[in-house]
């Protein structure tokens, strides 16, 4: 299994208590399509008051339709989905792959209405250098050098004390 999107679908379901007292389930799901096809990764939804909501909207995206979680089974989970996988840090600092999103798929992405070809992207690109060559990159940890503003007037006066004009009708009576 790698970081990334997966197209995958789950394979089964179980409920549980973690070590905080929270309730949880876990669903473990195949990766159905791509390199890492047959793969397994496991995932927990946790049942907090903030995050129930989003565990039972990813057991709807899997297809659950009832209301009832006692009775969810593996085969009530019938749809496959796009789970996001990102790579986190575990309690003991080891690196491990988590289920970070479950997305119906064709949702949780930029969608573009019509994709440019490769043509169209050369193109578009040789448009763009020039602008591209003017924003210089910033390196990691820098901040873009700020713009100099222009010198502000502190007065409209000049030096030989003659008011300049202002652009209003200041025409003395």
């Amino acid at each position: 299994m790698n970081v990334g999107r997966h197209r995958a679908r789950a394979m089964g379901i179980d409920f549980g208590i973690a070590s905080t007292g929270t309730e949880q389930c876990a669903v473990t799901f195949e990766v159905t399509e791509g390199e890492c096809a047959g793969e397994t990764i496991g995932w927990f939804g946790s049942f907090t008051e903030k995050a129930a909501k989003y565990s039972i909207q990813a057991l709807r995206a899997l297809g659950w339709k009832g209301n009832d979680l006692a009775a969810i089974v593996a085969e009530d989970l019938v749809d496959e989905v796009d789970l996001v996988v990102q790579e986190e840090q575990d309690q003991q600092g080891e690196p491990r792959l988590r289920v970070r999103y479950i997305n119906r798929p064709g949702t949780g992405a930029a969608m573009l209405k019509t994709p440019m070809t490769a043509t169209q992207r050369a193109a578009f690109a040789a448009r763009m250098r020039g602008q591209c060559m003017a924003e210089k990159p910033v390196a990691a940890g820098q901040q873009k050098p700020k713009a100099q503003a222009a010198p502000r007037a502190t007065s409209n006066r000049d030096a030989a004390g003659i008011q300049e004009a202002s652009g209003m009708d200041d025409i003395p009576f």
